[in-house]
């Protein structure tokens, strides 16, 4: 990942630490509180400076929406992809009751 394109977030318990140092105290910028997953609250901080990360960013709200939605959409579609694989395989596989798989086992049977 290419820190000078991408927006570095932290948390506000992982930007204390880090403002125990002066050089990195004026790459923190707080950005406010915002729900997560489980209605769980966290304050947020945005890290730039010096080339390193973005200053501009979306409102709080919609930053975290168009995420949520993204992370959805994957998973989504992550949820598709595994019920498609899993009907694929169940229609695979021969059913113990099934004449043309005991024929077909009898045939091998015999063969070898």
């Amino acid at each position: 990942m290419d820190a000078r394109k991408r927006h570095i977030l932290l948390s506000k318990r992982v930007a204390d630490d880090l403002a125990q140092y002066p050089r990195w105290r004026s790459f923190l910028h707080d950005l406010g509180e915002c729900e997560v997953k489980h209605g769980v609250r966290i304050d947020v901080v945005n890290f730039y400076g010096d080339g390193i990360g973005i200053r501009k960013c979306q409102s709080g709200s919609k930053f975290f929406r168009s995420i949520v939605r993204r992370f959805a959409v994957g998973l989504i579609a992550a949820v598709v992809v595994a019920a498609a694989l899993l009907a694929f395989q169940f229609a695979r596989t021969p059913k113990t009751g099934d004449c043309r798989a005991s024929r077909t086992n009898r045939a091998n049977r015999g063969a070898g």
